[in-house]
């Protein structure tokens, strides 16, 4: 990870050198991801403005080869929402998110987990493994029972299916019925 902004290191360059190099945000992406090396989202939630405030050292960086990546799962309470309110008691991570909030917003959980994972460390992974548990408690309250349509029931009753091998996709189908 960078340190923090350090307006010692910040030079000056010629905004009509710097538009003759690079004349979309595509260019200026791949510039921030291939030739500086910077951990970015998609080129699709990237903006121009959290781009350049990432050139200016008004935000943070971290390097690509500083990532450390985690596993979110898609659960209730690890929408990107809840991850967002989880930064902001955070104020090193907020310095490595875009200054808008709608930007924020519309980042992928996948980078979104990732960046808080490599500022926070070890305290966001026990967050996460946290909300994990509160999800299988609250499925291990449900009881053994599936509640369906009558129609469906009965056709249930009448099927002569057997399950496959997959027991991962049985137990997906099954927690289907309990949403």
């Amino acid at each position: 990870m960078e340190g923090q902004p350090n307006q010692q290191q910040i030079v000056s360059v010629d905004a009509k050198a710097f538009k003759a190099k690079f004349q979309s945000k595509g260019e200026v992406y791949r510039f921030l991801t291939h030739d500086c090396g910077v951990y970015l989202s998609t080129y699709e939630t990237m903006t121009v403005w959290h781009m350049a405030d990432l050139a200016a050292n008004r935000r943070r960086r971290i390097k690509e080869t500083d990532v450390k990546v985690i596993n979110i799962p898609h659960f209730e309470g690890l929408k990107i929402e809840t991850m967002l309110e989880y930064a902001a008691l955070q104020p090193d991570v907020m310095q490595y998110l875009p200054a808008v909030a709608r930007e924020r917003e519309k980042l992928p959980r996948s980078y979104l987990g990732n960046l808080i994972y490599t500022v926070v460390g070890e305290p966001f992974r026990r967050w996460v493994e946290g909300r994990v548990d509160e999800r299988h408690d609250q499925r291990r309250q449900h009881d053994d029972q599936i509640h369906m349509d009558a129609e469906i029931a009965e056709a249930y009753k009448n099927s002569t299916a057997v399950a496959g091998k997959c027991p991962d996709a049985r137990s997906a189908i099954i927690n289907l019925f309990y949403i």
